[in-house]
């Protein structure tokens, strides 16, 4: 019977230190995971400012082109833009491509614009 019990305080020791070990796996994991998503939003969002002072255009219009750009990707997908956030986007579609138009209409040198 004693051996019985010192089994069971093994097998109880054990599994606590198998879930400890899992937890801290988990939680290791899960830190891991937030590292990378910062990461990855960090960099999307130096692309987007990188992007928009390279097109001469505000970042809220740059966004809104590449959102564009990703919707119409899948030609087969149907699309349906919803509420004042998803009509901003597509003005800032417009936007972004009349601020573009603007800017190289602007860099024309004076003798190649056309009156």
């Amino acid at each position: 019977q004693i051996e019985e019990m010192a089994k069971a305080a093994a097998a109880k020791i054990a599994k606590v230190t198998s879930a400890e070990g899992v937890r801290e796996e988990r939680r290791l994991h899960g830190e891991g995971e937030g590292l990378g998503q910062r990461a990855r939003l960090k960099g999307f969002g130096d692309g987007i400012r990188e992007g928009s002072a390279l097109a001469g255009v505000s970042a809220t219009s740059f966004l809104g082109a590449d959102t564009a750009k990703e919707i119409t990707k899948n030609p087969g997908q149907k699309t349906i833009v919803v509420g004042a956030g998803g009509l901003s986007e597509i003005i800032g579609v417009a936007s972004a491509v009349g601020e573009s138009l603007k800017a190289k209409k602007d860099d024309t040198p004076p003798d190649d614009k056309k009156e």
